[in-house]
């Protein structure tokens, strides 16, 4: 460990003290050794005293990234560089063991999570917040009558969600492509088509069907 010589400090009085701020360099795990060295000025005598600190370095504390999830997902926090932990959400959330390093969460709106990390008596926090996004909805154009043969259009309307989007119909017999928003049908007997669509966060909407 570090050792430091504190200043000699004259005195008359056995009950004489003097105290000093020691500045430890942040973020470095470390043992260091005080010694105190007390004149009498009066008898000439010397003493010295020693004393040991250590110090716990905890600023490694690491949680994941904020994060978005679609509504019904799971989410996994990390937590790293402490040795115990400590989680706990806003708005409150029942954890299994809130006191795991790793926890897989599935919050139903968006929440905060805080983790306190302890190495000694000495400890830090930090925050991650997991977006619920809704996921989009989808209308379709209502039934068209059409011969054998001839051409529609059928139509998608996003209405939330966030763009780009990208679309899936089936069946895809009969349609010019299946992943466009307006693909071209070409009729060939009843048949019902159904369209969904998963938007920039990756969240699917619920299947809309003509």
């Amino acid at each position: 460990g570090d050792h430091r010589d504190l200043h000699s400090f004259p005195t008359r009085r056995s009950s004489d003290s003097t105290a000093i701020t020691a500045n430890f360099p942040q973020g470095i795990a470390a043992t260091y050794q005080f010694t105190a060295i007390v004149h009498d000025v009066v008898t000439g005598c010397i003493d010295t005293v020693n004393t040991t600190f250590t110090v716990s370095n905890i600023n490694n504390l690491v949680v994941s990234s904020s994060d978005t999830i679609c509504t019904g997902s799971t989410a996994n926090l990390i937590a790293s560089g402490s040795t115990n932990y400590s989680w706990t959400a806003t708005p409150s959330q029942v954890f299994n063991d809130p006191t795991a390093s790793n926890q897989s969460v599935s919050p139903t709106v968006t929440t905060t999570y805080t983790i306190t990390g302890t190495t000694g008596s000495c400890a830090a926090t930090k925050t991650v917040t997991i977006t619920v996004a809704p996921p989009p909805v989808i209308s379709v154009n209502p039934n068209q009558p059409a011969c054998i043969g001839s051409n529609v259009t059928l139509v998608a309307t996003v209405t939330t969600g966030i763009a780009p989007f990208s679309y899936q119909w089936t069946p895809v017999t009969g349609l010019d492509n299946p992943t466009l928003q307006y693909p071209t049908l070409t009729a060939s007997g009843n048949q019902t088509y159904c369209v969904t669509v998963t938007d920039a966060t990756g969240c699917t909407s619920a299947a809309a069907c003509v």
